[in-house]
């Protein structure tokens, strides 16, 4: 959190788990689906703003 990493500022220990898939349906499309912090863990960034708990997220591709 600082420029030589204090003890006294240091960030807390964290894991947050993410999962996507994806998959290729034709030439030209590709469908991919993520699960962000998969374990809803209620955390924050280093400024001590709370970060987002479980987020879906689905995309497709087109490719030429």
């Amino acid at each position: 959190r600082d420029r030589i990493n204090t003890e006294l500022i240091l960030a807390p220990a964290r894991s947050l788990w993410n999962v996507g898939l994806s998959r290729i349906l034709g030439p030209n499309l590709e469908i991919s689906a993520e699960v962000i912090n998969l374990t809803d863990d209620r955390t924050y960034d280093v400024v001590q703003f709370p970060l987002p708990g479980r987020t879906w997220q689905l995309t497709a591709s087109l490719n030429k």
